[in-house]
């Protein structure tokens, strides 16, 4: 039970669900996960009956109805060992759990099946029989409360949902969201404290464990109530993995790209089963205990971007320890499991996979996509990382455009975003080149989630200009950072590849820069631009250089709506800038350290018109911001 989410929910149950050991935890209010957890027969992760694994030949489903709408939401269950496993490391027990996170105020009625045969958990077409009577039809109500303004972090925001646009909004405040994230490291989760965990051997990581420490980030646990509620075990585990995630939001860093299975992958050292190669059992505490992590990231602010898997791992067979090709049992009971547990969280993005090898199987990642739309009750965003384009001779690894990656997807209602990655310096024309292909279907919105051009100091203003600042005037919807690539070669003299490799980055302020630029570019789209109305248009301006972009509301005089351009001069330079009619203002903005404004000459259109950037700090860049009266 999180402290900081202390008072019980209020509910109702008939005699039925009464006499039976029924709990149900949670504050009550709107967005705010509630947990039903229901005690029934002991069994074990894996020393179980055969036939009765609790993974896969049970399947717990809680159907929550609100009368006031007629909304009904399927939300899958899970074994949860004693109910206790963060803390205890319990492989067994008898508890079974269902976390659900209200979307409506008012009555809920709750409905319990739960049901026992053959694989059922992976079948939602079969029947079976009933696991446990007093359990299966077991129902009761609950009254949601308004969300509460003053929850921690995102619960106070509500679901972050596609709501057919490039930008997705948070159901509870409305207001957009824009990605400055954290790219990794990749295999975060490989925690030396997390039950069950252990590496192969990753020579950057010191210790006799090869895995994650943070010590960087001891001190950045302040031991606060939500630092509090989300320490594992009795010795208070987890702290410097949760001072990070401190560090990362003290940033304003705002998601988190993990994958959750990197076994015979990259890292060799995060998987959720209780062994690498069983995919038919998980790891009970592990999860539980990833969970408190999650919940952290939640409450502190930060989106949980939750990749799969790697092109590494993504089709070894299941006899050689994978989940097989496409949408296997295996990969079906990953799903479910991930789903079940982690889905409440307000703010969760699913990607299919890291560089996924499936982008060019249509119909094999369709399938994949629409089961997890199929479990998902809440319908989080869906979408797959891009392989790197390479499409140019003597390529070593042969791959097509990023817009020839996501064309054959952009119809398909399974997606609501790309995950792309590729030089910072096609971020612009990569955005520019998605948004105009969606111009009369399916809007998404277009992150980008990894640039090969490794972020250390030295070439941070680069990156700044080509891929955040490129994505974000090319409309897209943000960017998180990738730290480093392992090419040891790329890194100057004087950069420890260690610091920055993706599978062993240990101290995050290593990235300050990267976070600080990112804070103010969103901190100005945020507070200057109507930017959900804005289209990019680099024609616009008539001298434009590879770090020049135009973003552009058009005027609309029927609504009374004027026009309004954002100009981004990647070297300060002056340019040409088309205007509509009338006297517009000039408004000049520091990217590098949020200031601004500064006042420039008024402009008059209609028709082209020169645009001076301010005379401090020439030839870096500046954002002018000219607004129709």
């Amino acid at each position: 039970m999180l402290a900081s989410l202390a008072s019980p929910a209020r509910s109702q149950a008939p005699p039925l669900a009464r006499r039976q050991p029924i709990s149900i935890e949670g504050s009550g209010h709107l967005w705010q996960p509630l947990t039903l957890t229901f005690t029934s027969f002991d069994t074990a992760e894996l020393l179980h009956p055969a036939g009765r694994n609790p993974f896969l030949d049970y399947r717990l489903t809680v159907f929550f109805t609100h009368p006031a709408s007629g909304t009904e939401l399927a939300i899958p269950g899970f074994y949860a060992a004693d109910g206790d496993a963060a803390d205890t490391s319990a492989s067994g027990g008898n508890r079974w759990r269902v976390h659900f996170a209200p979307d409506r105020v008012g009555q809920w009625k709750w409905r319990a099946e739960f049901r026992r045969g053959a694989s059922i958990a992976v079948d939602r077409s079969l029947a079976g029989s009933a696991a446990d009577a007093r359990i299966d039809g077991a129902f009761g109500f609950l009254e949601v409360a308004p969300a509460d303004p003053s929850a921690p972090g995102l619960l106070a925001k509500g679901r972050l949902e596609h709501v057919g646009e490039h930008t997705w909004r948070f159901a509870e405040s409305s207001e957009p969201y824009l990605m400055g994230g954290m790219g990794g490291p990749e295999n975060f989760l490989a925690y030396y404290q997390f039950d069950g965990t252990s590496s192969s051997g990753n020579s950057c990581l010191s210790g006799p464990d090869f895995l994650h420490h943070y010590q960087p980030h001891a001190a950045d646990y302040g031991g606060d109530a939500i630092d509090q509620a989300h320490t594992f075990g009795p010795a208070q585990k987890g702290k410097n993995i949760l001072g990070a995630i401190n560090y990362l939001a003290s940033q304003g860093v705002n998601a988190l790209y993990f994958i959750t299975n990197t076994h015979l992958g990259d890292g060799k050292d995060v998987w959720p089963w209780v062994t690498s190669g069983d995919k038919r059992h998980f790891d009970v505490s592990k999860l539980a205990q990833w969970e408190r992590v999650f919940a952290h990231l939640t409450q502190r602010g930060l989106m949980l971007t939750f990749v799969f898997e790697e092109q590494e791992n993504d089709q070894i067979p299941v006899a050689g320890g994978g989940l097989g090709h496409g949408l296997t049992l295996e990969r079906k009971l990953y799903y479910r499991e991930m789903v079940a547990r982690f889905a409440h969280h307000p703010a969760v993005f699913w990607v299919i996979g890291d560089e996924s090898d499936y982008f060019d199987e249509v119909a094999t990642m369709e399938s994949l996509a629409s089961e997890i739309r199929a479990l998902d009750p809440y319908r989080h965003p869906i979408a797959f990382h891009s392989k790197h384009p390479c499409v140019t001779p003597g390529c070593t690894d042969p791959q097509p455009l990023i817009i020839d990656q996501y064309l054959p997807y952009l119809a398909f209602d399974g997606f609501e975003a790309t995950a792309f990655q590729t030089v910072p310096g096609s971020y612009n024309g990569t955005t520019n080149t998605l948004r105009a292909s969606q111009a009369a279907g399916p809007k998404w919105a277009h992150y980008g989630i990894e640039q090969s051009l490794n972020s250390t100091p030295v070439n941070l203003d680069a990156n700044r200009a080509r891929a955040l600042w490129g994505n974000l005037m090319g409309g897209g919807a943000g960017v998180s950072w990738f730290s480093g690539n392992g090419i040891q070669a790329q890194y100057p003299p004087g950069t420890s590849f260690c610091d920055y490799y993706d599978l062993s980055v240990e101290d995050f302020r290593r990235f300050t820069g990267y976070f600080e630029d990112t804070r103010h570019a969103l901190a100005l789209f945020h507070t200057q631009l109507p930017f959900t109305e804005m289209a990019p248009n680099n024609a616009l301006a008539s001298v434009s250089g590879a770090t020049d972009y135009v973003l552009y509301r058009q005027e609309n005089e029927t609504l009374g709506i004027p026009a309004v351009y954002a100009v981004y001069r990647g070297t300060g330079s002056t340019t040409g800038l088309t205007l509509g009619a009338g006297t517009h203002t000039v408004e000049w903005f520091n990217p590098r350290n949020g200031t601004g404004p500064i006042a420039g000459a008024p402009l008059v259109g209609p028709g082209l018109v020169t645009l001076v950037p301010p005379l401090q700090d020439p030839g870096l860049d500046w954002l002018a911001i000219v607004r129709q009266p």
